[in-house]
């Protein structure tokens, strides 16, 4: 793994500690303005997802001499990386707006809306 692709990892995974911290912003209302335990959960689970996942990604990119990897198969790693960064983010913010629980049995209308037609989910 090249330096460059060390950088990307401590610079994203930055940007998701921030964004961890900002998420700590509607956690401490939900808290203050006693939102229901389901939402103080859902904004505690997203706040400390995103910060955890944030020094998971600076640790990676310190890391980086330990990583062996091919140059393309390193730049596909960090890539994926990268782009997972901020789908999670974007999915547990969503989630803890709208009140969805992945793991419930009742399905949220965005899970509904990626249910194949034909099949049912548990």
């Amino acid at each position: 793994m090249t330096s460059r692709h060390a950088a990307l990892l401590v610079f994203h995974g930055a940007l998701l500690l921030l964004i961890g911290n900002l998420v700590g912003f509607p956690f401490a209302s939900a808290i203050e303005a006693d939102w229901g335990p389901e939402a103080v959960r859902a904004w505690r689970v997203a706040h400390t997802s995103l910060v955890l996942g944030g020094a998971l990604y600076v640790a990676m990119g310190a890391a980086r001499s330990f990583v062996v990897l091919p140059r393309r198969a390193a730049s596909w790693l960090v890539w994926l990386l990268v782009s997972t960064a901020y789908v999670f983010p974007a999915a547990l913010v969503l989630g803890a707006s709208i009140g969805a629980r992945g793991l419930s049995g009742a399905m949220a209308p965005p899970n509904k809306a990626l249910q194949l037609p034909g099949r049912r989910v548990l």
